[in-house]
């Protein structure tokens, strides 16, 4: 797995590639906790770009469970990847305060999801 974290403005701005298994979410979502702007974000934007998935169903609803780790702020994530549009659905349809997590397949509008704070 291969990602970068920026930020623009509030929002943060990660981009995913490779292959995703759950030691490699959990340290990428280590690496966001620890990236400067987190504390102020207000929104993360997760752009995933050829992805494969090496994380089973169950691991998927493990990290869901532990999605509380992160900020409450809202996550959007966009893939034009079916796979992986399903794999996000199931992630965040298992998670407490789902409505804080939602899955595009268009960049422009996940942008405007998440301005609508």
């Amino acid at each position: 797995m291969h990602y970068s974290i920026g930020n623009e403005g509030l929002i943060l701005l990660i981009q995913v590639q490779g292959g995703l298994s759950k030691p490699e979410i959990l340290a990428c979502w280590e690496a966001i906790k620890a990236h400067p702007e987190y504390p102020r974000a207000t929104g993360a934007l997760v752009l995933f770009d050829a992805v494969w998935w090496e994380t089973s169903g169950d691991e998927l609803g493990d990290l869901a469970k532990r999605a509380d780790e992160l900020r409450p702020i809202r996550w959007a994530f966009v893939t034009d990847e079916d796979l992986s549009y399903g794999m996000v659905r199931r992630f965040a349809t298992q998670v407490e305060g789902a409505e804080r997590f939602a899955v595009f397949r268009d960049e422009d509008i996940a942008r405007k999801w998440l301005d609508r704070q």
